[in-house]
């Protein structure tokens, strides 16, 4: 009996390829509600933000009130609480989201990544800096990793763009040629990048 193989599926994030066959491109409307979700969140988090840090404000003008009051009647006990307690807020600050969960920014990992491209095969070797500074040893270009919701993008001047996601100890580029089909989430290339080096 002849085994019959069929390519394994790796997806992270925005990106979803299949090993061995012609790159999957994520549908258009799978994207755009990841960015959306993502806008929508941080638009969230924002406004909670604003919200608590103008409550943490309010909050220490009634205690600045406590305080007065209570020197003035002569409770030095009280007034000392008082005043730990506005000293507690002044040192910690407000309870942000960010604190909470962490931030929802992606990260990119700093090293020397070796990228092969499906389906086309080609292969580059990028060196990130912690900087996010990106060079392509192939062609001595450089460009710069500019965040985009949970992902990257990478631009090296040459009218091109690719999106970069981390994941899984891996890294995820979608190629695109033109720049602008990354508009329309017209993938050209997909390459799935292992770090050589950190």
């Amino acid at each position: 009996m002849r085994a019959i193989l069929t390519a394994a599926p790796v997806c992270a994030a925005s990106v979803c390829v299949a090993i061995g066959a012609q790159a999957v491109k994520p549908p258009a409307g799978l994207v755009e509600a990841r960015v959306e979700y993502s806008g929508q969140v941080d638009t969230a988090r924002a406004a909670y933000n604003d919200a608590v840090k103008q409550a943490a404000q309010t909050h220490r003008k009634r205690l600045a009130g406590v305080l007065d009051a209570e020197t003035k009647a002569g409770n030095l006990d009280g007034a000392l609480l008082v005043r730990e307690e506005m000293r507690a807020l002044d040192a910690d600050g407000p309870p942000t989201l960010l604190d909470a969960l962490g931030p929802t920014r992606a990260r990119w990992v700093a090293g020397t990544w070796a990228l092969r491209y499906h389906p086309n095969g080609a292969t580059r070797t990028y060196t990130i800096h912690t900087n996010g500074e990106v060079s392509c040893k192939e062609g001595a270009m450089k460009g710069v990793l500019k965040p985009a919701g949970m992902s990257f993008t990478l631009e090296f001047g040459d009218g091109k763009l690719e999106r970069v996601t981390f994941a899984g100890g891996r890294a995820f580029f979608e190629h695109f040629d033109p720049k602008a089909n990354a508009e329309r989430n017209a993938v050209g290339q997909v390459a799935i990048a292992e770090l050589q080096k950190k």
